[in-house]
C-alpha cells in the first residue's frame, strides 16, 4: 500500500503543478537523466489534467509497477 500511496502522491503533485513535491519523489537516477527544464515542463500544464492508477504488476518481490494513464 505504501507504493500505491507514493504513486498517488506523485501524480497528485503532477496534477496540481507542484514541482517541489514531484522533485522530492523522483529517484536520483531520474533526476540525473532528465533536465530541470524537462521536469518543469511536465509539471507546468495549463490544460485540465487527470490520472488513473491501474492494479499493480509484481515483477520481483522487491518491486511493483502501477500502470498509470495521464
Amino acid at each position: 500500500m505504501k507504493a500505491l500511496a507514493a504513486a498517488d502522491r506523485f501524480l497528485q503533485a503532477w496534477q496540481g503543478g507542484d514541482i517541489e513535491t514531484g522533485l522530492v519523489m523522483l529517484t536520483a537516477q531520474a533526476k540525473n537523466r532528465t533536465s530541470h527544464d524537462e521536469i518543469e515542463q511536465v509539471f507546468s500544464t495549463s490544460t485540465p489534467s487527470a490520472y488513473e492508477i491501474d492494479r499493480e504488476d509484481f515483477y520481483i518481490m522487491a518491486a511493483m509497477n502501477f500502470p498509470s494513464c495521464l
